[in-house]
């Protein structure tokens, strides 16, 4: 069952790349994602509520992990829309990757099986870009930067480990929604027509996406423990591919899909305890 919960969190999550690559050219990135963040933090305050003896041990959490996340979508809202949701979904990804080389600065040492998985990693994005330099463009520089946020907000979110999971993206998704509001109204100002537009994806991210993939990824992953929770997570990718090829109509060439297949292999390689699997 906890199999089944986390794979549906990640279908979700991939999904949510066809609604972000939807409403590209409609919002700003800030509205976007404050908005979603508000969403977000609505449907778990029912939970806060019934937690609430819990708030003052996450607040402090929440508020370092909604700064990481807000860096983070920020900037996967604005390269989405340069990349087919599936390649996007992919290079977003390697923030698995990443997460064993951000822990350094915690006094956690890089293994042999860490180089091996970004070496790995590395060659499955240079497949992605067609196995040509030239085909590193701004999109695919966002989501590496991206995914660079997400592994410090993963970090943090370990480091708050002592807070309660849920109560603790409540507080993280209020502070992104809170620090996005500015820069929706002194910079990107959208009127009520775009809006309307983008109103359905918006909805989709903050109730699905935001609320309800979260509580699913903590309960399932609760239930498989992490190191085998992250095989059916790192599923994201695969479906906002598949989503992205359903419902877009966008195509990934044959080298390009190897890339895929290599970079999923080297998230699923750099999380999963392989030793324990050969006993």
């Amino acid at each position: 069952m906890g199999f089944v919960i986390c794979l549906a969190a990640s279908a979700i999550w991939g999904m949510a790349f066809v609604a972000q690559s939807v409403s590209f050219d409609v919002v700003g990135p800030w509205t976007f994602n404050g908005i979603r963040f508000l969403i977000g933090f609505l449907v778990l305050l029912p939970v806060v509520v019934r937690r609430r003896d819990r708030i003052r041990s996450s607040l402090k959490g929440g508020i370092w992990c909604g700064i990481a996340i807000t860096l983070a979508c920020v900037v996967q809202q604005a390269g989405i829309g340069l990349l087919p949701t599936g390649k996007a979904g992919f290079i977003t990804s390697l923030y698995m990757v990443l997460v064993p080389f951000l822990a350094v600065v915690t006094g956690q040492k890089v293994t042999r099986k860490n180089w091996f998985c970004v070496l790995f990693a590395l060659l499955g994005l240079f497949l992605l870009c067609g196995a040509r330099m030239e085909g590193f463009g701004k999109g695919e520089a966002l989501m590496m930067l991206c995914a660079f946020f997400f592994a410090l907000q993963i970090l943090l979110v370990d480091h708050f480990r002592e807070a309660d999971p849920l109560v603790l993206s409540a507080f993280q998704f209020l502070t992104a929604g809170i620090i996005c509001l500015p820069f929706i109204c002194a910079g990107e100002r959208p009127d009520f027509a775009s809006l309307r537009s983008a109103a359905i994806p918006i909805l989709y991210t903050g109730i699905m996406s935001t609320g309800v993939a979260y509580t699913l990824q903590a309960v399932g992953q609760r239930m498989l423990g992490p190191s085998l929770a992250v095989i059916p997570l790192s599923m994201e990718s695969v479906f906002s591919a598949i989503f992205g090829f359903l419902i877009l109509g966008q195509h990934l060439s044959g080298i390009e899909l190897a890339g895929c297949a290599i970079v999923l292999s080297a998230v699923i390689l750099s999380q999963v305890d392989v030793g324990r699997f050969l006993k």
